[in-house]
């Protein structure tokens, strides 16, 4: 595989314009509608440049504008990536370093997405599955998994314009306490312009896992 960090689309290079960041001033009012705690330091990493940092949580709250150029911040949501960019062929989400089939675990470093159908199967969600679970399908909480997917498929695509690189949005996950929390970060990063266009024409790779007709579990 090939370095998640490292595997930019080509279409995706930074924008630069004059004034504060595009979304920041949006994304700042969303933060003050959810409410933040002392644990949103954990989406303050490791130092870098002032210009890389401008469109990460701790950027767009502190409405940091001091570099001499600005950067379009951007995000992409779980929809897009569920219906984008995917050749179906390879299954690799192009221009990340992910395939559609590894599995949620496996990437992230977790155990608990998951789910037993019936007392002799139990399967492994992909990544591409969990972006398709909904509510209480969620095993940590509603929307959680997809959003991180969706955020680990950015920071990989447009780290710069996302602000965060791929293992910095692992190292988040793994290290977080408040669930809920990470979810609301997450989806406001997501949620920003999406500088990606999308595959006319192209097709999802299904909707999901559903259990067996005869197991017990979640199902589509």
């Amino acid at each position: 595989m090939e370095n998640k960090d490292n595997g930019k689309a080509e279409v995706n290079q930074p924008t630069i314009s004059a004034g504060e960041p595009s979304g920041v001033s949006e994304a700042r009012r969303r933060f003050s509608k959810i409410g933040l705690t002392g644990s949103a330091v954990i989406f303050t990493l490791a130092s870098r440049p002032v210009w890389a940092g401008q469109c990460s949580i701790s950027g767009m709250m502190s409405g940091n504008v001091s570099s001499p150029g600005q950067i379009t911040c951007a995000g992409c949501t779980p929809g897009f990536w569920k219906n984008n960019h995917v050749d179906t062929t390879s299954h690799d989400w192009i221009g990340t370093g992910y395939k559609t089939t590894e599995t949620f675990n496996s990437v992230f470093g977790v155990e608990k997405y998951k789910i037993t159908c019936n007392p002799t199967l139990t399967h492994v969600y992909t990544l591409y599955e969990v972006l398709w679970l909904q509510g209480s399908e969620d095993p940590l909480f509603p929307e959680l998994g997809a959003h991180a997917v969706a955020a680990l498929l950015n920071a990989a695509s447009f780290p710069d314009q996302f602000g965060y690189t791929a293992s910095e949005i692992l190292q988040l996950f793994r290290n977080a306490t408040n669930h809920e929390e990470l979810k609301n970060m997450l989806a406001i990063l997501n949620q920003r312009d999406c500088p990606i266009s999308g595959d006319s024409g192209s097709q999802p790779e299904g909707t999901g896992f559903t259990c067996p007709t005869s197991g017990n579990g979640n199902s589509h």
